[in-house]
């Protein structure tokens, strides 16, 4: 009888993976040795040397050494990425440094950045085409004297099966040279002509990394992560050699990745309240948050009980939006709430004031033209709930979204907060009053304070989750929030996708 592979095995072999896979990324060139310029990558795809499905301690060597031949060839052509103030990786696929990587990391075409090799040399470059419905992307070396460079092959995307080894590299959260280069190994989980998904766990920071098949070809870009950790998505090979020319010639096709109706933020609506025209040049000061980009500001009177809308829409430039509370504390941001490269963000004061709205740009060095419109929705406090109000139907969402959603912000170093903002009859916020915070039918309960703005938080696990309901006092009414530590609210999407950048 043909035996199988036990359960310790197999969790012997994702430890070897993980353990095999972090000691060869960390094996970064030392700085002053010269770039491996002149060595290009294998150009022969590797043969297979395991089995698909590892049943000895014997099959799962013949794995790490597989993987370990992957490395040798993919890593000299696995690159950092920067761009403005954004960070994301790439692959260089041929010698004279055309560079694959995610839509949303190589921006507008055009966009002038970096490229950083393997060794810590930075490299000059410009962002070429992008596909932004599926997050492909395409840049160009400029520096071209300094190659030719180490490039990898690439594969045929709809090739992959289920149940396949993958290896996935990238810089997540930028080039370190302590750590260098991260590595996962994992399986296919899914495969169409819109998205791979594997469960090589990615994290925020891993966008534009790419992903071999087990012979050495790219057969995927990373773009984006849900809420388990087998939601991990990939760009198709295949929709690269589909557009490849339009990619080269460097046209924009297609919006940002996300912005379909279930994915943007959603507006309160209400009246206008400002609808302006303006124009970030090079005249303009750079922003504190996004260095290299230049800002706009505007000033918006704010008060509580209403619901604001900022969009920023242009045809020009990449916009991001951030807002600043009087005291010039950051309360939000956004780079793609609204359609194609517009930005928006919604916001609840608690306090009236006047407060600073920044139009600035995502790539650095963007200059263009936009529009800012402000809309005002009110808040009817009475039609706020009150008593014992569920959390996750205050939030429009379901448990199972929530925890998703938790679980992602957890991957991404977010600490997600319920936010309960009790009012009177009137509207007006009402501090220190014991609020209770309960879940799963009295296994578990906290009593916490209102502040001066009327607010109680609870720091969201996903054992807290579980029936979890707000209890109210009498004669009050509570607007329900989902915060990170900062005050900051954050976006509690459907099927909980977000971009690695």
């Amino acid at each position: 009888m043909k035996r199988t592979i036990p359960l310790y095995l197999n969790m012997f072999a994702f430890a070897l993976f993980l353990t095999f896979a972090l000691s060869a990324a960390g094996q970064d060139q030392d700085p002053e040795k010269p770039a491996i310029l002149a060595k290009p990558a294998l150009r022969e795809p590797l043969p297979l040397m395991m089995k698909q499905a590892p049943e000895t301690i014997e099959d799962l060597r013949a794995i790490e050494k597989q993987v370990d031949m992957i490395l040798e060839k993919v890593l000299p052509a696995t690159v950092n990425i920067q761009l403005g103030g954004g960070q994301g990786s790439g692959v260089i696929c041929t010698p004279d440094g055309l560079v694959l990587t995610a839509g949303h990391v190589s921006g507008t075409p055009g966009t002038k950045g970096w490229v950083v090799l393997k060794d810590g040399q930075k490299l000059a470059a410009k962002s070429l085409g992008r596909k932004g419905d599926i997050d492909s992307g395409m840049m160009q070396i400029t520096d071209k004297d300094k190659g030719p460079f180490p490039y990898v092959d690439m594969g045929k995307s709809r090739e992959l099966k289920l149940g396949d080894w993958v290896v996935c590299v990238a810089h997540p959260g930028g080039l370190k040279k302590s750590r260098g280069m991260v590595v996962r190994v994992g399986r296919v989980l899914a495969n169409n002509s819109g998205v791979i998904r594997t469960d090589c766990a990615l994290v925020g920071g891993d966008s534009g990394g790419p992903l071999f098949n087990m012979r050495g070809e790219v057969v995927g870009i990373n773009s984006r992560i849900g809420g388990p950790m087998t939601q991990n998505m990939h760009v198709p090979m295949d929709t690269y050699h589909d557009t490849w020319a339009k990619l080269v010639k460097g046209e924009n096709m297609g919006g940002n990745l996300g912005q379909t109706a279930s994915n943007k933020v959603p507006s309160a609506g209400g009246k206008v309240l400002v609808e302006e025209k303006g124009e970030i040049t090079k005249k303009d000061p750079l922003d504190a948050k996004m260095k290299e980009s230049h800002f706009k500001l505007h000033t918006i009177e704010m008060t509580p009980g209403f619901a604001y809308t900022f969009d920023m829409v242009s045809d020009k430039v990449d916009s991001f939006l951030r807002l600043e509370d009087p005291a010039g504390k950051q309360l939000a941001e956004n780079d793609d709430g609204g359609d194609n490269q517009n930005s928006r963000i919604v916001y609840r004061p608690s306090r009236e004031g006047a407060y600073k709205v920044y139009c600035t740009t995502f790539n650095g060095g963007e200059v263009g033209d936009y529009t800012l419109t402000v809309k005002q929705a009110e808040i009817v406090v009475k039609d706020l709930p009150t008593g014992t109000v569920n959390i996750a139907e205050a939030l429009k969402s379901s448990e199972s979204a929530l925890k998703t959603a938790i679980a992602q912000f957890s991957r991404q170093s977010v600490e997600p907060y319920a936010v309960a903002q009790v009012f009177d009859e009137e509207g007006k916020p009402l501090a220190d009053k014991q609020i209770t915070f309960q879940w799963a039918k009295d296994e578990g309960k906290a009593t916490e304070k209102t502040d001066d703005q009327g607010q109680a938080r609870l720091k969201l696990a996903a054992e807290k989750i579980d029936e979890l309901v707000v209890e109210i006092p009498d004669g009050m009414r509570v607007l329900v929030r989902l915060m990170d530590a900062d005050g900051n609210t954050l976006p509690l999407r459907k099927g909980g996708q977000k971009k690695g950048k």
